[in-house]
């Protein structure tokens, strides 16, 4: 019997996307796509539709809503993921604060990043030319700013340059409990 583990598709690889939240909407039409999306948040029915709107006061206020968003969404889902995938475009600002703390979760083991765009958050400023797109696994493409473009090219280089880890992740995930799997 051979038991050769083959490259991995594109649905096998587990994707976690940040952004704002109104790039949520763009991300969800990965999913028909054949894109393995591993980040629930993108499916919140609350989610901003642009940048121009805003949550309401309630939401702002409601901590333990959105520490459960945080802590068994967010965090989960990031380290669950294979790679990440950061949507940024102008009207972001230099508001990705979220987008940046979850690019952490997902470096800090080295799993791969993938920025796509560019925004006030990405480019220097200041005296910080944001050195964190210095790190080895994250790949800063900011004249990508198609979303289902840039997800094909980001699977397509994790494919060829990251299927040994992924081949480690899922030996080592046949003996842990799957997290997303749980908290379904």
């Amino acid at each position: 019997m051979d038991r050769t583990i083959k490259l991995p598709r594109k649905q096998d690889v587990l994707i976690y996307t940040m952004g704002k939240t109104w790039a949520g909407h763009e991300f969800r039409k990965l999913h028909p796509l054949g894109f393995n999306i591993c980040a629930r948040w993108i499916d919140l029915p609350d989610i901003l539709a642009n940048p121009s709107d805003t949550f309401s006061a309630e939401i702002h206020a409601d901590e333990e809503y959105k520490r459960k968003i945080w802590d068994e969404g967010c965090k989960v889902d990031c380290n669950a993921s294979d790679m990440g995938l950061l949507y940024t475009q102008e009207a972001d600002r230099n508001m990705l604060s979220g987008a940046l703390v979850e690019l952490g979760h997902i470096t800090a083991d080295n799993r791969p990043v993938y920025i796509l765009g560019s925004s006030a958050s990405t480019e220097p400023a200041g005296d910080s030319d944001r050195a964190w797109k210095s790190q080895s696994c994250v790949y800063y493409w900011p004249h990508i700013a198609d979303i289902k473009f840039g997800a094909q090219k980001a699977v397509e280089h994790y494919i060829a340059h990251y299927s040994e880890q992924w081949r480690e992740r899922r030996f080592l995930k046949m003996r842990l409990p799957d997290p997303v799997r749980l908290l379904r």
